[in-house]
């Protein structure tokens, strides 16, 4: 779809800029809530991706890159099409058996693969743990045992002897270890750990949701996992019946995942399961937003340093009551993290910075980091220039006056006496990542930097004072909902988190060495990242 201009020109009309000043305290809250105001409002109708909302609001952000005087990253067009590729479940066409006998359908949810274009799997299952392997822990739940052609049965969780954002490396990774191990289908286990962090009903609203990825230039949908065609989560009931008289039954599973230091063994059930699902499926592109600042020094001016924030909510949710909000506008989560990128640009452009920036509004977070996993493998900043950090800003609480700041994967590369020298000139404290089990490092935007060897930092607001109480309301109250309003935002709170990110993105683009890992470091290891001597 072509763009219209028409509403960001109109928008900006109304906006009048300052003189551009290189100053942190120049950061202006006015202008972070005219951009945040514009971006939240009910005419983009929540900026889901690939929806009309959202490319309203690209739009209104290539108007603002223009305006700023950022440069384009090829030809006239600030837009990088990010072509997606929809799968989606048909809505009771789901039927799933255990050795002939058919399971209810409130007994299980099914999830199809993106690629997966419906029909029926049948298998033999096989137990295998967590599906984890690593040598350097002497744990392998795959030895000794074929998964070529067959149904893996899993937890979905990782050992707890693991530290925390290992774990939830190797939890987001179950799908392609499995997959590169032949499986194809995989059935979840129902386990109390798993349930702490969703519900049975969150997890039957997704499943009948569409699946998305990018479209390679072969026309097919991107996925990492090719071959694994379905997962399944079963009810306790059927996981008590299904491991029942097995070398593990269910109970004992339970028990040995919460004691989380010893395998659970790997075996064949003897048993077979049919899956049959129909699905359907449709492309549609969507866009990142990418401004080019180019940088002074012209050894260090082919090093890219990438900030993004995603641009894209999760749009309209329709509900039963007539009259009810249905808007899910987005403001904190994630039209804040925009709006201070932009402003970052309008200071950084008259900072003269050494390396060169590129200023990103990433589409398809909310569909999984996929504008962000686009532009990691398909980077369009420029020929001849190479991404060497991302600093990403995702949703950060600006609802109370922060005194703490949580730096993910800040301690992993050369950049983090930049991070803590621009945490305490702001008079603030480092604090460690207090909620290790949502494993945040995994979750957004610039793990897929680090999974391109990129190392990456995420500055989030921290839980000291009103912190704990405030992000709890927030989640528990306006996540993912219509309430996540701008009337949540102080704006004083989100110009001192941009003035925090200013001072980092000054220091990293600025940096006599190039940016790399720490020798070493978990992620460069697994991911091929340039690590230090």
């Amino acid at each position: 779809m072509k763009l219209s201009m028409g509403l960001a020109a109109c928008a900006l009309a109304g906006i009048v800029t300052s003189p551009l000043l290189a100053h942190v305290d120049e950061v202006s809250p006015e202008r972070l809530e005219a951009d945040v105001r514009f971006l939240a409002d009910d005419r983009l109708e929540g900026r889901e991706a690939g929806e009309p909302g959202y490319n309203l609001a690209a739009g209104y952000v290539a108007g603002q890159f223009a305006a700023i005087g950022l440069e384009t990253s090829e030809g006239d067009s600030f837009l990088q099409s990010v072509p997606l590729g929809y799968s989606q479940l048909v809505e009771g066409s789901a039927i799933m058996s255990i050795d002939g006998k058919a399971l209810s359908g409130d007994d299980f949810i099914a999830f199809p693969a993106n690629d997966f274009a419906g029909g029926v799997i049948e298998a033999p299952l096989v137990f295998v743990g967590y599906a984890f392997g690593d040598a350097d822990a002497a744990w392998d739940d795959f030895a000794g045992i074929d998964l070529a052609g067959k149904i893996a049965v899993v937890v979905r969780n990782t050992p707890k002897m693991l530290g925390a954002e290992e774990r939830a490396f190797y939890r987001a990774g179950q799908w392609e270890r499995l997959a590169e191990k032949g499986a194809v289908g995989a059935i979840f286990l129902p386990t109390p750990s798993y349930f702490e962090r969703v519900t049975w009903e969150a997890l039957q609203r997704y499943s009948l949701s569409s699946g998305v990825n990018w479209v390679g230039p072969d026309g097919r949908v991107h996925n990492t996992a090719k071959g694994l065609d379905a997962t399944i989560m079963i009810s306790e009931k059927v996981a008590r019946e299904l491991l029942h008289g097995q070398k593990r039954d269910f109970d004992r599973i339970v028990a040995l995942e919460e004691r989380g230091d010893v395998q659970l063994g790997s075996f064949d059930l003897g048993r077979t399961a049919r899956i049959e699902m129909q699905t359907k499926s449709w492309q549609d592109p969507s866009y990142n937003v990418i401004g080019i600042l180019p940088g002074s020094d012209p050894v260090l001016a082919d090093e890219v340093v990438v900030v993004t924030a995603h641009l894209d909510a999760i749009g309209v949710r329709p509900t039963d009551e007539e009259g009810d909000d249905e808007i899910v506008n987005g403001a904190m989560d994630n039209a804040v993290g925009v709006a201070a990128i932009t402003e970052l640009a309008r200071q950084m452009v008259k900072a003269k910075p050494r390396r060169t920036i590129a200023f990103v509004a990433l589409t398809a977070e909310e569909k999984g980091l996929i504008g962000a996993d686009y532009l990691a493998r398909h980077p369009q900043v420029g020929e001849g220039r190479r991404i060497v950090a991302n600093i990403n800003l995702d949703m950060p609480s600006v609802d109370y006056e922060f005194t703490d700041i949580v730096a993910f994967g800040a301690e992993r590369w050369n950049g983090f006496d930049i991070v803590r020298g621009a945490v305490e000139s702001e008079g603030l404290k480092l604090s460690p990542d207090e909620q290790p089990e949502l494993g945040l490092f995994t979750r957004s935007d610039h793990y897929r930097f680090v999974q391109q060897g990129i190392p990456a930092i995420y500055l989030d607001t921290g839980i000291d004072g009103e912190g704990k109480q405030a992000i709890e309301t927030f989640l528990a109250e306006h996540y993912h909902r219509p309430s996540d309003e701008v009337a949540n935002i102080r704006f004083d709170q989100l110009a001192r988190f941009t003035r925090l990110n200013l001072a980092v993105l000054r220091g990293i683009a600025d940096m006599e060495e190039t940016p790399v890992w720490n020798a070493g470091d978990f992620f460069a290891t697994r991911f091929g990242g340039e690590m230090a001597d």
